[in-house]
Formats: structure tokens, sequence, C-alpha cells
């Protein structure tokens, strides 16, 4: 028993702090940083041989990468694999130096989400609705520290060929829906297509 809990707090601390639980206390905040580095797997500041390992161990699932973190180990944007790993270790070795990799990736508020968003009575508050641009990779709550939500629901629409998820609030509200937009305006810089309000129905 000893054993396994040194594996599991040592799992947490290769994760850092972008590993989120999903049971995280309403106290709990969270601030985007202005400026990610691609290949800073660890989001420590800096890209090193433990982001090539941690991406090893997302490919296994042996530890769980959050969206953001697959984005900065896909350097050159052909998808979350082994492949990232070896760039950035032949990035470390100066094989490569045409990479991404240490490359600084600013991060743009475009109000995409909020703009234009008003308090009525069409929403109860309750979840957000958001369309990923990658619908190859499975959301949970872990890719969400911006707020604390409750639950994450998953649709898939066949005939469009999209795929939703339903984003519940911890604490619904008109407001706290509206804080929840803002908070998730950054994210079009790299994975999400549309965050709407729940005013959105889904077709039958």
């Amino acid at each position: 028993m000893k054993k396994i809990l040194c594996v599991l707090i040592a799992l947490l601390m290769i994760t850092g702090s972008s590993f989120v639980a999903t049971g995280a206390s309403a106290e709990s905040t969270y601030t985007p940083p202005e400026e990610f580095i691609y290949g800073d797997v660890d989001m420590d500041g800096e890209v090193t041989v433990r982001d090539a390992t941690l991406v090893q161990k997302g490919v296994a699932e042996v530890v769980y990468l959050t969206a953001v973190q697959r984005y900065l180990a896909d350097t050159e944007g052909e998808g979350f694999s082994v492949r990232n790993a070896t760039a950035i270790q032949k990035h470390l070795a100066g094989l490569d130096t045409a990479s991404s990799v240490d490359e600084v990736v600013k991060m743009t508020y475009t109000d995409k989400f909020s703009q234009g968003k008003t308090l009525n009575a069409l929403f109860e508050g309750r979840y957000l609705v958001i369309t990923p641009k990658n619908a190859d990779y499975d959301y949970t709550l872990a890719d969400f520290p911006e707020l604390n939500f409750s639950r994450i629901e998953k649709t898939e629409l066949s005939y469009s060929k999209r795929t939703y998820y339903m984003l519940y609030l911890q604490e619904p509200g008109k407001e706290n829906l509206l804080e929840a937009l803002k908070a998730l305006d950054y994210r079009a810089n790299f994975d999400l297509k549309y965050v709407n309000l729940d005013e959105y129905v889904l077709p039958a």
C-alpha cells in the first residue's frame, strides 16, 4: 500500500501544477499564463528531458496530459504521439535546429466567446457547450482548470461529424456562466473552436 502511494505521489509531481483533479475545491483558482513554450510539456518554464519523458508517459497513458500539454508537445502540429518526444530529444541534442521546440507561444485574449453576450432570460446559467478544434481528443474535467466545473458530457452528432461537450458549472448562475465564457476566451488560441451558452439547443 505504501509503495502504491509513493508511485501516485511521484506521478502527481511529474505532471506538475497542470494536472487538475476533477474534485478540485471551489476555492481553487486558475490564472491563464500569458505565454507558453513549445515543448515545455510540464509547464515549468523550460524544455528539458523531463518533458520528453512526460510525453512518452502520456502516450502510454501512464499519466494524464491535458489538452494544453498535448498542444505544447505537438510542436509541428502533426498530432500527439511519441514523435513529439523524439522532436524534443533531437532539439535538446542540437540535432534539429529548425524545430519549433523552445519557441514562445503568446496567448492573446480574443474575446471570441464572451463578446456580445448579455444577461438575459434565454438561459439559466447551468452549463457551456463547447466545440473543440480536435475531435479526436477526448476531454475530461482535468482539461478545464479555468473554473470548478462539476461534470462534463460528450455528444457526437454523426450527420454533422461534430463533437460537443457540455461543461456544467459547480455553482449555476448567469454571472458565473459569463465568467466562464471570459475565462475560456484564451483557449480559442489553440483548442476550442466555439463556446456557447446553454441557450444553445442540440438537435434531437
